[in-house]
């Protein structure tokens, strides 16, 4: 069977599993959960993304589907200052006041499941961001049926759904071979 499609894998671990009553939502789960895997395992070229940011304020949303900052610096008259990434906590024992200026520093902050940028010192001015990064995989959907891992890998994708489903279940019998050839990949 092709393993070309989001419909295609649904169908192989229906097919892997010997299971007719598998639903959609079911086989949807064992995805979401093996694409969640990837995402926090994984880094690798196809998911890096640069990005411009616009720093006018000493916090800034991350971009959609943020994981991780490889690079970060602002261009200024054709000149690169590199912002070099502290704890949130060491941002804020050296903010010091009302202070602004060109930032020099950041940390990544969550408030309400919110990711931001916190800028130190906050920004005097506009300033142009230049953001290389680690972006989430993009989620198989009925809408985006295939990716570039189920594309040139898609033997992850199995493993990994087979995997959880394992997790799932009492059952032993693919249990080794799975978790032996998903654990390798």
């Amino acid at each position: 069977m092709a393993l070309s499609s989001y419909s295609e894998l649904k169908s192989s671990v229906a097919n892997w599993l010997n299971r007719t009553d598998l639903t959609d939502e079911i086989a949807d789960d064992f995805i979401k959960l093996t694409e969640a895997d990837f995402n926090a395992k994984l880094r690798i070229r196809q998911m890096e993304q640069q990005d411009d940011v616009t720093i006018d304020a000493e916090q800034v949303t991350v971009p959609t589907g943020f994981l991780a900052v490889r690079s970060f610096f602002i261009l200024q008259s054709s000149v690169k200052y590199p912002l070099e990434y502290i704890t949130p906590h060491n941002l804020f024992e050296i903010k010091g006041g009302s202070r602004t200026g060109r930032p020099r520093t950041y940390t990544i902050e969550s408030d309400n499941e919110v990711e931001k940028f916190r800028f130190g010192p906050a920004p005097d001015t506009s300033y142009t961001g230049k953001l290389s990064y680690y972006k989430a995989i993009g989620a198989l959907s009925d809408s985006n049926t295939t990716n570039y891992i189920l594309s040139k890998h898609p033997a992850i994708y199995l493993y990994g759904s087979l995997y959880w489903w394992n997790r799932s279940t009492t059952s032993t019998k693919l249990v080794s071979y799975v978790f032996y050839s998903y654990g390798k990949m």
